[in-house]
Order: C-alpha cells, then sequence, then structure tokens
C-alpha cells in the first residue's frame, strides 16, 4: 500500500501516479475481511473492493461491495455472461479496479478476494488485461499479494482431501479443484503471509505452522499479527510493496534457475522439506506406481519433470490433499532449434546456457517435497528408484501418460 511504503531514494525524479492495489486472499472470509477492515482503519483514504460470489453458479451473478472506513461507495450486482471466475474478473473485477484508479491517481486499493479466486489470477490479469482499449498497467500498479492464514485452521486445510464441491464452495460447474490445492496456492503465490492470531497467545503449534509456511513459501515474507489495531497494522505493513510482475509462475521457476523449496531434510518442529534433482529422466511405469508415496507422505510438492518415453515435454508436478497432478508445461530447448530460444524468456535462455548438458541438455527433474514427521530419506530413495537406469532400454516402454500431455 503506497501509504504504508518506505520512499525509495533511488526511484526516478517523475512521480509513478498509479493507483497502488494490495490484494488479500484467504480461504476465510471473516479473515480476510478482518485485516481488510484493520487496512482501512490504519489508512482511511484507502478504498477496499471485495466480491460475494455464493449465486454465481444458481444466477450467474456476483455482488460487488466498495467501500473506506468511514462510507460505503457501492453495492452492486453484476450478471455475468458465463458463470465463471475467469468471466467475473474479465467483465467486473479488472474494469472497476481500472475505474477506480482513474478517479484515484496515486491512491490505494485493497481488493478483498473470495475464498475460491487464488490471487495469481487477478494479478496476471491486472499484467496484461485492457480496458477500453488502455492497459490497466497505465493506471494500476500490483503493491502486494497477502495471504491471510487462520492459524487455527490452516493446518486441517492444506491436508483436506475435500473438493470445494464438497463444502458448496465451487466457482463453476467444471471446477474440480481441492480445499488443499485452493489454500496452498494462496500461500505460496504471496508475497507476504501474514497469520491473523488477534489475542492468540503463542504457543509450539504457531512455531509449527510458521516453518510450514516458510518451507511452502520461502520466498516471502512472514509477518504474525497479534495485536488488531491500526498502529500495529501499520507498522508490520510498512514494507509491504513486495510484488515482482517478472518472477515466473510456480510451475516454471525451475526453467528460469529459481527453486521450488528449500533443502532442509532435518525436522523442525516436525516440518520437513527437501528438494530432489536428477537430470535422468523418470521411467513412466516406476513414478506411476511410486505417486501414492508422495501423496500420502507431503503435505504440499511441487516441480517439473521429464519422462524416457516423452523426452520433448517438460511436465509440471504438483500434489497436495492427498492428490496429485501433472500437466503440459512447455517443450524442452533444443541447443540446434535457435528459432525456440528466440522465443524464450531471457532468463531461461541464460539459465539453459549455463546449465546445459551435452546429453540432457536443460532437461533436469526438480521436486520439493514438504511433509509433516516425513521420513525424507525413505522418500528420496523411493523417487530415485524411478529414474531410468544405466543402459535401460526406454524406446519400447509402456506409458500410463501416454497422450496426457498432449497441449491444446
Amino acid at each position: 500500500m503506497s501509504r504504508l511504503t518506505r520512499p525509495d531514494p533511488s526511484s526516478p525524479a517523475t512521480p509513478d501516479l498509479r493507483a497502488r492495489l494490495t490484494i488479500v486472499s484467504g480461504f476465510h472470509p471473516r479473515t480476510t475481511a478482518s485485516l481488510t477492515a484493520s487496512l482501512l482503519r490504519a489508512d482511511r483514504d484507502v478504498i477496499a473492493v471485495s466480491y460475494d460470489i455464493g449465486q454465481i453458479l444458481t444466477t450467474g451473478s456476483i455482488r460487488r461491495t466498495v467501500r473506506t472506513a468511514d462510507k460505503l461507495l457501492e453495492s452492486r450486482t453484476t450478471i455475468l455472461e458465463h458463470a465463471c471466475l475467469s468471466c467475473a474478473v474479465r467483465e467486473d473485477v479488472v474494469p472497476t479496479l481500472a475505474r477506480i484508479a482513474e478517479r484515484r491517481p496515486g491512491g490505494s486499493v485493497v481488493l478483498q478476494l473470495p475464498p475460491a479466486l487464488e490471487p495469481d489470477t487477478v494479478a496476471d490479469a491486472c499484467q496484461w488485461h485492457t480496458v477500453e482499449d488502455r492497459p490497466v498497467t497505465e493506471l494500476l500498479a500490483v503493491d502486494s499479494v497477502i495471504a491471510a492464514v487462520d492459524p487455527e485452521t490452516v493446518l486441517d486445510e492444506l491436508d483436506s482431501d475435500d473438493d470445494l464441491a464438497h463444502r458448496d464452495m465451487q466457482a463453476a460447474d467444471n471446477d474440480t479443484r481441492s480445499v488443499s490445492e485452493v489454500v496452498a496456492r494462496q500461500v505460496e503465490h504471496a508475497d507476504t503471509v501474514l497469520t491473523w492470531a488477534p489475542g492468540r497467545p503463542e504457543s509450539y503449534e504457531d512455531a509449527r505452522l510458521s516453518v510450514l509456511l516458510h518451507r511452502i513459501n520461502p520466498w516471502s515474507r512472514r509477518l504474525t499479527v497479534r495485536e488488531n489495531h491500526p498502529g500495529v497494522l501499520a507498522e508490520v505493513l510498512l514494507d509491504a510493496g513486495n510484488f515482482n510482475p517478472d518472477h515466473p509462475p510456480i510451475y516454471g521457476r525451475g526453467l528460469e534457475g529459481y527453486g521450488f523449496g528449500v533443502h532442509e531434510p532435518e525436522s523442525d518442529c516436525g516440518v520437513v522439506s527437501f528438494v530432489f534433482r536428477s537430470r535422468r529422466p523418470f521411467h513412466p511405469g516406476r513414478l506411476n506406481a511410486t505417486l501414492p508415496v508422495l501423496a500420502d507422505n507431503s503435505i504440499r510438492a511441487r516441480g517439473q519433470l521429464w519422462l524416457a518415453t516423452q523426452p520433448e515435454k517438460a511436465i509440471a508436478f504438483h500434489c497436495c490433499g492427498g492428490g496429485v497432478s501433472m500437466g503440459p508445461l512447455t517443450m524442452w530447448l533444443e541447443k540446434s532449434a535457435p528459432e525456440d530460444w528466440e522465443e524464450t524468456a531471457p532468463a531461461r535462455q541464460v539459465y539453459a546456457g549455463l546449465n546445459w548438458d551435452e546429453v540432457y541438455g536443460e532437461r533436469e527433474n526438480q521436486i520439493a517435497v514438504i511433509g509433516m514427521d516425513m521420513d525424507s530419506e525413505a522418500v528420496r530413495m523411493a523417487l530415485e528408484a524411478c529414474l531410468v537406469r544405466e543402459g535401460e532400454e526406454t524406446a519400447s516402454l509402456p506409458d500410463p501418460f501416454a497422450g496426457c500431455f498432449d497441449e491444446g
């Protein structure tokens, strides 16, 4: 938030008059609402935008509220073209933010997301969308993405095997996301992870949660609010302008040389995290048979991999709540195809060149595994056993993943 951010002495002389957006996400509306209300009290010039999507499936409508600390400015219902979150973002969220930003240059806006809307969806839309043929980036800059965590429930949610539909929280008829998946993504896409615990005394459980949140999102700031009044909140959020639009998406991190997690296999408050890396490909059959081991032992696992039977494809991998998902990420670069390099992000070109292997090229498995009371060595050995062995013939291997990663 602009009014809570120290000035940067190295900033250019020309003032940046774009409005500054703070995105507040979280799985519990009471937590995100409490944080948003406190932000409004901390700076009474801030405008907050929130959405109720409870009717999106039944009537195709969403309810938008715009307010300051002292006044309700708008309360309107929008009927969407299609009953889905992407339409809500495109048709109402982004245009509303752009309209407010245009009327209040240099101001601060807080967007309180409903539980089912992940913050990267909105942050990405603010980077690429236009409103009335004008890029949103000319009017608005994402200042910070805050994940507001409820310490009493987040551990159960990260380990839940419920789908959103089990809790009547799905945002579209074909929304198959799980509770654990949404909560994990809210945490790992944030630049600031804030544990909302006013009045809650410190405990071992809080220390364990702090370690777990650090393992899930080691590239964020982590804050705990135990006193809910404007002075305290203004102080803890003073340096909140941490959003970096140039960072790669979570599953593209390894391609540009960023890590998927921290390698700290020794237990800390029962939390274990390790990163498995290999240049050799996975044997598809053995990997498929080992996926339940990862699902049973991890709170969260994510990364990239490649299969011996599909050597041209980089595959995104993630696991949470006892479920495993894999999907197409991109195509691996080939040394002899300069046109592919020219269309690739500069950071990936640099990392691929530095990390190039004469046999495997840029191909590399990287999987970060995070668990509670997990035997990290046993899980590492299970993954190691899935790799193709020296001299093993791969051309005719049966592939249970055949056709699963065909793009388009």
